[in-house]
């Protein structure tokens, strides 16, 4: 999307412009790859409603930037890319978050087994250093 605009922004070559439409299809197919990784998030049973809402939120978007951009158009025309390129690097560095955020349960659960591996590894070297072994623990109890 980022090329899109800078293409856009500054070129008048019909060959970069086809270009920069070329790319845009490009995010079109990665729009569709990204609500496919829904069915990580979602139950099953629930998976049509979070499509439906996926879509409609994208439909909301789609609606409300072409305002915003015949707003800015009609200030300077040259705003609305570089205010577009501002808030895809935002929206990248949010999904970026949201996804690390977001792990699926599966590598969180890992993740913290490994921690507790080390820390119990940690607590087992050092009771071994200073000489406490499970017998003379049951002793003194």
């Amino acid at each position: 999307m980022i090329v899109f605009c800078l293409l856009l922004l500054n070129t008048t070559s019909l060959p970069l412009l086809a270009f920069a439409f070329f790319i845009m299809g490009s995010f079109r197919a990665a729009r569709t790859v990204s609500i496919a990784q829904l069915r990580n998030y979602v139950k099953p049973e629930s998976m049509g409603l979070a499509y439906g809402f996926a879509e409609s939120v994208f439909a909301l978007a789609m609606i409300l930037s072409s305002f915003f951009a015949g707003y800015l158009y009609e200030n300077n025309p040259r705003s609305m890319y570089s205010i577009s390129i501002l808030l895809t690097l935002f929206a990248l560095v949010g999904t970026g978050t949201f996804f690390y955020l977001t792990r699926p349960l599966k590598q969180r659960l890992d993740s913290s087994s490994a921690q507790m591996e080390k820390h119990g590894e940690g607590i087992l070297s050092d009771s071994k250093q200073i000489g406490i072994n499970n017998e003379s623990v049951s002793q003194i109890d």
